[in-house]
């Protein structure tokens, strides 16, 4: 820009010019002086896009000035510097030639020869600017015959530039050149426009609105087909973000969502149903049929059933509603809470079951046994034992953790599981597995050993349907577990299905029937006695008897047992 008399100019340029303009053929001389880019009152709003005046918040770096208020600056790093790269696909040969050539090339003695070169030989001097501390030592510029004075802008300037919050550079990304040609020409042609008055003042704003819109299009038309292409390894949008540092993935983290819902309204509906029964078991604990069939146990049915509905709400948490900490909580609460309730409800299942067999065996060799609840209590005992202590070990010494991991490789595609750490971990989760798992088929086996017996309300047949139906879920659940491992919310599906239906079906098995006798008053005399034949003793010429009081057996059988020879085996069941 020249003033009126024609002996100032006002110039944007590379810091090339500060290097050549004591050079031939410059004629600048000592003339020179240099300063940041000029600033700015106003800063566009990125809500409305339109330039606004700044404020502490809009323009947090900005420098104010007595006399004109805030001003926004932010020097322009024009054409982003030099770099050197090492593909990382070559050779070790090659990538340690190429590293050394780049140490080489950057280190002080090279760069200094080409970044402060002499002031005066215009043939030795190229485009690079400071780029080490050593570039900035106004000793060396006055050395090779710079000003002192210009030189102190010239760094000043650099300096500031680099150490600015605001600094701003050039676009690196594919398609950049071709977008800022489109700006180029747009900006060029419109301030010429201007120049020659071809655009009223008032039409300039609706004007610069215009060619927005129109470089807009041109801009997405560029990227669009550049994203198409084949050959194309990164979107630019992409390669864009990556290079500013702000690119975050667009990742599908296949959280439970609503999901999670299922499992929490179901447990929710289990602790009501459990907590009812046990109310009613305690209120009904001196009728007949209750206390055939043992309040304690019943009782600890209702508990087992509790805690392992409760395991349902930590098994719904995730990154989505929690923090890492609380989801490693959640991880360790849900086995803890499961295996506790398992081991209670299971235990009482195989305490009935076990008694049982107790009964018929003392009765099958004409003995008198009396069976209370502390002679069965040792299995609940032992394994709830075991999994404590396992539960214990796995707490204290490795806990499953919470984290997020890709499936398929894909970092666009990731799922939060609860991750076995190491060794411990697995032994000790082995161990929970292979001691529940040898329970259940010990007490399948119990089970199926008294599936002619017939008792009072049959208990006994829905004590077995029970343990069938938990042996059942448990055979087809956990293997379903390891196919969808990496699918949180077919996992979540699965785990909470098995927890209900052996919840659930359990509480009906046991209860409903009972509720209902209880409900009609119990069986009608003359339909009491059930038969069943036994081998005679063929040397018993006398009568034995066994009479087992149904207050201490769990399942509060008494057999009447009459042998004499030659005479049929009868057994009639009756609850007290």
């Amino acid at each position: 820009m020249m003033g009126a008399e024609a002996n100032c100019a006002l110039t944007i340029h590379w810091g090339d010019l500060f290097k050549k303009h004591l050079a031939p053929p410059m004629t600048i001389g000592t003339n020179l002086g240099i300063a940041p880019t000029p600033g700015s009152k106003k800063v566009l709003d990125r809500k409305t896009m339109k330039l606004v005046d700044c404020d502490e918040d809009r323009c947090p770096n900005a420098i104010r000035y007595d006399d004109i208020g805030l001003v926004n600056q932010a020097p322009y790093a024009a054409f982003g510097g030099w770099s050197c790269a090492v593909s990382n696909y070559t050779s070790s040969r090659r990538k340690a030639i190429a590293t050394e050539f780049c140490a080489f090339a950057s280190g002080k003695e090279e760069s200094t020869r080409h970044v402060i070169p002499n002031a005066t030989n215009s043939a030795i001097m190229t485009g690079q600017d400071p780029f080490r501390q050593s570039h900035i030592d106004l000793g060396m510029y006055d050395s090779m015959g710079y000003n002192p004075s210009t030189t102190k802008e010239f760094l000043g300037v650099v300096q500031k530039g680099l150490s600015s919050e605001n600094a701003v550079i050039d676009n690196k990304f594919p398609t950049a050149d071709q977008i800022n040609e489109v700006l180029d020409v747009a900006v060029f042609d419109h301030l010429q426009k201007i120049q020659k008055g071809e655009i009223p003042d008032s039409e300039r704003e609706s004007e610069r609105e215009k060619i927005t819109l129109q470089m807009t299009q041109e801009f997405k038309n560029i990227i669009s087909k550049y994203d198409e292409q084949d050959s194309t390894a990164v979107p630019a949008l992409e390669a864009y973000q990556r290079n500013r540092g702000v690119y975050k993935i667009d990742v599908d983290p296949n959280l439970l969502g609503g999901l999670r819902w299922f499992g929490w309204s179901f447990g929710i509906i289990l602790i009501v149903v459990a907590i009812s029964f046990a109310v009613w078991t305690t209120v009904a604990r001196k009728d007949r049929i209750v206390r055939g069939s043992q309040p304690l146990f019943l009782v600890l049915i209702c508990v087992g059933v509790i805690f392992m509905a409760t395991s349902l709400f930590p098994l719904g948490i995730d990154d989505g509603v929690a923090s890492q900490e609380q989801c490693n909580h959640a991880c360790m609460a849900t086995i803890w809470l499961f295996c506790i309730g398992f081991t209670c409800t299971f235990a009482a299942l195989f305490s009935k079951i076990h008694r049982l067999n107790k009964i018929l065996k003392a009765a099958s060799k004409f003995k008198r046994v009396k069976v209370s609840e502390k002679d069965v209590l040792p299995p609940l005992l032992f394994l709830l034992s075991v999994n404590i202590i396992l539960l214990l070990i796995l707490t204290l010494v490795d806990p499953l953790t919470w984290v997020r991991k890709t499936r398929d490789n894909d970092e666009r595609n990731t799922y939060g599981s609860c991750l076995v750490g190491g060794g411990v971990s697995i032994a000790m989760l082995s161990l929970l597995g292979v001691v529940n798992v040898s329970a259940l088929i010990l007490a399948n086996i119990e089970s199926y050993r008294t599936r002619n017996i017939k008792t009072e309300y049959n208990e006994s047949k829905y004590v077995e349907i029970a343990m069938i139906w938990i042996a059942q879920v448990a055979f087809i659940g956990i293997p379903l577990l390891f196919l969808v491992q990496d699918n949180p919310s077919a996992k979540l599906f699965v785990t909470s299905c098995i927890i209900i239906i052996v919840s659930l079906s359990v509480l009906v098995l046991i209860f409903i029937p009972k509720i209902i006798f209880w409900k009609s008053g119990g069986l009608k005399k003359g339909n009491t006695n059930n038969s069943m034949n036994f081998a005679s003793h063929p040397n018993t010429s006398h009568t034995k008897s066994s009479v087992i009081n149904g207050n201490s057996a769990s399942i509060g059988l008494k057999f009447d047992i009459m042998v004499s020879s030659n005479l049929l085996l009868c057994i009639t069941t009756n609850f007290l």
